[in-house]
């Protein structure tokens, strides 16, 4: 049995986002428990189509299970076109995985692309809601597929609080304005201003150009207890969210569905303070492994201010961050996966 993963690998360099990161992931695990399987990356096909779909047909040729994460809107239209053809022609096996939440959008915009989704044999979500949204188009052959992540994890320690009434946060995603940066570096500031307690906030991530002059201006009002420090090597990034007390995500991008950095965090011990957006609390449960709180400046300023107040406010959370990192792993996440292929 000869499987292919079909997606953008990102061999080009850069960050990655959410999508090529699941897409190497399955890869490497798929490679670890079968024999056959090969790759064929989705890269660049907008630069040139029409040699990505040539090379598509010589990957496919004896290809009996594709595995496969397209890319943004125009891809996802062309992979469910090309794949659902290729399916009835030569009979694979389809295993659609869904990176971030805006198939449903895509379905309302092209509702034509239902009755094909509804040929691929397994579709696999990243959270219930999701499932149910993609229910209500009459679609079936849904299941769930958490996020994972394939670095260790940290062993628990508990963490006492260094100094009363001071703490250090982090933020670790795309530093742009969908995923909350501005609400998050104003209310810190907001906060120590107040002076009653000290928060010191490091920001990691790709940093977006447009959102560049405004968070340098913010965080030059911060007295330097505001930092951009780039990003984490990968093989460091567990280790590095270890060091906090909470990792802000204060998203409100539409494209949400189970951030890697919720995921991370959990893996390293560190509760998550999180915005009410989408799905966030089918993974962070208010009070136990973070806090969540409304998707405004003044909601998270609040929600500090209040929870910054008792002692030791995240002590018992990175312990129930651990056992919650457990659901993560990658034989639960892809479980059904390799029931449906043997």
């Amino acid at each position: 049995m000869k499987i292919l993963m079909y997606g953008d690998f990102n061999f080009s360099g850069g960050p990655f986002d959410g999508a090529t990161t699941k897409t190497r992931n399955i890869y490497e695990v798929l490679k670890e428990r079968y024999d056959d399987v090969d790759y064929f990356n989705i890269e660049g096909w907008r630069k040139n189509p029409f040699k990505k779909i040539f090379e598509l047909k010589k990957y496919t040729k004896h290809t009996d299970v594709i595995v496969f994460i397209p890319g943004a809107r125009n891809g996802t239209y062309f992979a469910i076109n090309y794949l659902t053809k290729l399916k009835h022609k030569k009979n694979v096996k389809l295993y659609y995985f869904i990176a971030g939440s805006l198939l449903p959008i895509y379905l309302k915009d092209k509702p034509k692309y239902i009755k094909k989704i509804k040929q691929i044999d397994a579709i696999f979500c990243e959270t219930n809601g999701l499932i149910h949204e993609l229910k209500e188009f009459g679609i079936e052959n849904l299941y769930l597929s958490c996020t994972f992540d394939l670095r260790g994890e940290c062993d628990f320690s508990p963490k006492k609080q260094e100094k009363e009434n001071e703490y250090r946060f982090c933020s670790f995603s795309r530093v742009n304005r969908e995923k909350g940066l501005g609400i998050s570096i104003d209310a810190i500031n907001h906060i120590n201003n107040l002076g009653k307690i000290k928060i010191f906030y490091d920001i990691y991530g790709k940093l977006d150009e447009n959102f560049k002059e405004e968070m340098e201006q913010k965080i030059s009002n911060s007295n330097g207890q505001i930092r951009y420090l780039g990003l984490i090597p990968d093989e460091n990034v567990i280790s590095t969210l270890s060091k906090y007390d909470a990792n802000i995500f204060a998203t409100f991008f539409k494209g949400e569905c189970l951030p890697a950095t919720v995921i991370e965090s959990l893996k390293a011990c560190t509760p998550v303070i999180i915005s009410d957006w989408k799905y966030n609390r089918e993974v962070i449960e208010h009070d136990k492994e973070g806090f969540v709180f409304g998707n405004s400046t003044d909601d998270l300023i609040k929600m500090i201010m209040e929870k910054c107040s008792q002692s030791n406010p995240f002590e018992n959370m990175r312990y129930n961050c651990y056992l919650k990192s457990k659901k993560y792993s990658r034989d639960e996440c892809l479980k059904d996966l390799f029931k449906l292929i043997g």
